[in-house]
């Protein structure tokens, strides 16, 4: 919901930093959160108490902002409450002069009023374009991209490092710092440069630091022997640029853009299909049962050099 009330409450000139925001408080949390649970990983008995604890903070900050969030003007349009829309509408964008863009929420309200189902409305010829484009195949390829199996790799590369059990939180702490900065990256360029751009620059760049680690893996990793260190921080940084990339592109405009295609009549049919996200679901199931079948053979492999070690051993 949350990239829908923005692209409805912002201006359009400024509509694409303004939904980013979305993104960087996202990442900005995610860091915060990282941070506290790394600083508290060495107070044991009760470390992780005090963490899980002041999640309660932010979770009140969110509850009482909620309570005096005004109503979108195209959602108070819609229920008929002009008025009231008007209202809202000076206020948010701070002039009276707002009776053209009024009259097109106006306008825009009464043709999706004509559509009385917007979820079969989505299967449209003139409406299959979004469906495809932003409710299945941007979700869908922002999966695909990688990002969730560099995330789930990222421990190995710090421990051979020598991070050791802080690995995993190390590597969390180093990922989220750089979608924070990727994202205000975005935020203050995305409107200038448009959202084709950003695609097409970040994504050639996530594909090379692809090439890049897998290579690096195919020829150093496996077979239980440790990486160089010198491999890697190569790893490691290489890991950075891709989030870097992601951070600004792939991530952020998979909600930007979607929220931004769909015509009113069909915007929160649209974005509801891609918030329940069927094909990113589906392809998080296989990228995560992939890892699962990876590390279960890395462990048995394990197993195995482990027994004939003891069988070369014994007497």
């Amino acid at each position: 919901a949350v990239p829908l009330y923005l692209s409805e409450i912002s201006p359009a000139k400024h509509r694409g930093a303004i939904n980013q925001l979305f993104q960087l408080t996202t990442c900005l949390g995610i860091l915060i959160a990282n941070a506290i649970n790394y600083a508290t990983e060495q107070l044991h008995p009760w470390g992780w108490r005090l963490s899980l604890g002041l999640a309660t903070f932010p979770a009140t900050l969110m509850f009482l902002g909620g309570l005096i969030l005004p109503e979108t003007p195209n959602s108070l349009v819609e229920q008929g409450k002009l008025e009231e829309a008007k209202k809202v509408l000076i206020k948010v964008r701070g002039t009276p002069n707002i009776d053209a863009e009024f009259a097109d929420l106006v306008e825009a309200s009464d043709a999706a009023r004509a559509i009385k189902h917007p979820f079969r409305n989505l299967l449209l010829k003139k409406n299959r374009p979004q469906l495809v484009i932003g409710a299945l195949a941007i979700p869908a390829f922002q999966q695909l991209t990688g990002m969730n199996s560099i995330l789930f790799y990222a421990p190995v590369f710090f421990q051979t490092l020598g991070f050791g059990s802080s690995a995993a939180l190390f590597s969390s702490l180093i990922t989220s710092g750089a979608l924070v900065i990727a994202a205000s990256i975005s935020m203050g360029l995305v409107d200038k440069f448009g959202r084709r751009a950003f695609f097409l620059e970040a994504g050639t760049e996530m594909f090379i630091c692809m090439i890049a680690v897998a290579i690096t893996l195919a020829l150093k990793f496996g077979e239980g022997e440790p990486l160089p260190v010198g491999v890697g921080w190569f790893l490691v940084c290489v890991l950075f640029l891709f989030v870097l990339a992601y951070g600004r592109s792939w991530g952020p405009l998979g909600w930007l853009v979607p929220s931004e295609i769909f015509p009113l009549e069909t915007r929160s049919a649209g974005q509801s299909m891609v918030i329940i996200g069927f094909g990113k679901g589906m392809l998080k199931i296989m990228i995560g049962m992939g890892r699962t079948g990876h590390e279960e053979k890395q462990n048995l492999n394990g197993l195995k050099r482990e027994k004939k070690c003891k069988t070369a051993s014994s007497p």
